[in-house]
């Protein structure tokens, strides 16, 4: 650091050359310059290479200290004294309106005491996902540098600086397809008043607090949640339906869905223990209108409902995962249905791990005490 190191020594240590450390120590001077009466103040050059030092390699600050010959404790005096310049952007490679070169890179950090999980990234280390633009001249332009390694490029994106992406940026119109369309049992398997009662239940736990004009409103999240649900179509497609991005549907269905398994939605737990929605029916004048439908169609006397198991495949879980795989080596959830004559779902039990025989959960399932049959036939698997 004596003056006599050319530049590529400077760069591949500091990462400038020596015209622009020099440049950068004239324009941080009059904020760098110590008031001190004491012969040993730092320099300004010194405090700006320690500085860059550290930010370009990361070195312990011990031994940039042994490097610039001054104590380690004066290395965090003059950290973050640099002022980013914001040039304008200039276009290269023919490509029109480019307004600058976006990516994300992890920064490595040590594992948090709260919420670590969400530090790990895609190639299981704890880090920081940074957001960088730079301009033609591979000039920073913007940095975002607050989100956990687990978030997604997109999603940091979305949430980026509302004064670089949201004034030049065209929202698509949202579809009210809750309003115009017909057919929305083919699509969501649930008809328009089904779903307007559902979304009451779940409406203040999905409504977004923010104060932005164009949030996401209860309906097109339970909507693209429905969606997904009945159809496993891709949310980039989804999201095209109704007019939302990608990120959008992805946020809205892990929301929706966390809210609608929440034991303690009063108005949810009301309505489960009224069986409103799926309930076997125990009265007489409903039985023999049951059985009467079944009759009627398969010449069967005295059936009050269909039975059968599924198999709803699952990620394997992380405790008594062996449990999880069915005859067909698949991990899964055996859930065992019943349904009447005009396919109305009278019964589900989805608690069992794929392991489980049908029969076991029929013998322990609330249809044993409830239901007023003597036999049962189960459905060809």
């Amino acid at each position: 650091m004596n003056g006599c190191h050319d530049d590529d020594w400077l760069i591949s240590r500091f990462r400038f050359p020596k015209a622009i450390s020099s440049w950068k120590s004239t324009e941080l001077g009059p904020g760098l310059e110590r008031q001190t009466a004491r012969s040993h103040a730092l320099p300004v050059p010194i405090q700006v290479l320690t500085t860059l030092g550290f930010l370009a390699t990361g070195s312990f600050q011990r031994e940039l200290a042994d490097r610039s010959g001054m104590s380690q404790g004066s290395e965090p005096l003059h950290c973050g004294c640099f002022k980013r310049d914001h040039p304008h952007l200039s276009q290269i490679a023919d490509f029109p309106n480019v307004i600058g070169a976006i990516d994300c890179t992890h920064i490595a950090i040590k594992a948090p005491s709260e919420g670590e999980y969400a530090y790990v990234n895609r190639k299981h280390f704890h880090s920081l996902n940074v957001q960088i633009i730079c301009d033609a001249q591979m000039r920073l332009t913007n940095i975002v540098a607050r989100w956990p390694g687990s978030t997604h490029d997109s999603f940091v994106l979305t949430n980026s600086s509302e004064d670089l992406f949201t004034k030049n940026r065209k929202i698509a119109a949202r579809r009210n397809v809750l309003e115009t369309m017909e057919d929305l049992i083919k699509r969501y398997r649930l008809n328009r008043e089904c779903i307007k009662l559902v979304v009451e239940l779940v409406r203040d736990a999905i409504t977004s607090p923010t104060k932005r004009n164009n949030m996401i409103s209860p309906e097109i999240q339970f909507l693209a949640t429905l969606r997904y649900l009945a159809t496993g179509k891709m949310q980039l497609c989804n999201a095209n339906d109704l007019g939302i991005s990608q990120p959008s549907v992805s946020r809205a269905i892990n929301q929706t869905i966390n809210v609608l398994c929440r034991p303690h939605i009063n108005s949810i737990q009301t309505l489960l223990r009224t069986h409103l929605f799926i309930r076997f029916p125990l009265d007489n004048q409903q039985l023999h209108r049951i059985k009467a439908n079944f009759m009627v169609i398969a010449g069967m006397p005295g059936v009050v409902g269909s039975i059968d198991g599924t198999h709803i495949q699952i990620i394997a879980p992380s405790k008594d995962e062996d449990v999880f795989v069915n005859r067909k080596k698949v991990h899964s959830i055996n859930t065992q249905i019943v349904f009447d004559a005009t396919f109305n779902i009278l019964e589900v039990v989805a608690k069992w791990p794929g392991s489980t025989h049908d029969s076991r959960i029929l013998m322990d399932s609330g249809l044993r005490c409830e239901a007023p049959c003597t036999s049962w036939v189960s459905l060809a698997g």
